[in-house]
């Protein structure tokens, strides 16, 4: 079983705008992104308003939700992605 997280990332924005992004700030080592670009995922998974974060594990289980932006988040959101990592870690 892989140790990786998926993280499921901006609804219908630009693959460019992403990596943009992710060039400034980098996921975990192990982490995978997930882009679902016409909101199935989060309408399915119960997304009511933007910004919602969801962090699924290797099971395809959501381990943490985040609703809305604001201070804190970066770090919340860090903090949660290395917990699942160790967690799945052989």
């Amino acid at each position: 079983m892989s140790s990786s997280v998926s993280w499921v990332g901006d609804v219908g924005e630009k693959p460019a705008h992403v990596a943009e992004f992710l060039a400034r700030h980098p996921l975990p080592k192990d982490a995978t992104l997930v882009l679902d670009s016409d909101d199935r995922a989060g309408q399915r998974w119960g997304r009511h308003r933007f910004p919602t974060t969801f962090l699924v594990d290797e099971r395809g289980v959501i381990r943490h939700i985040n609703r809305g932006y604001g201070p804190g988040y970066d770090a919340r959101l860090l903090a949660w992605l290395r917990a699942m990592l160790a967690a799945a870690a052989p």
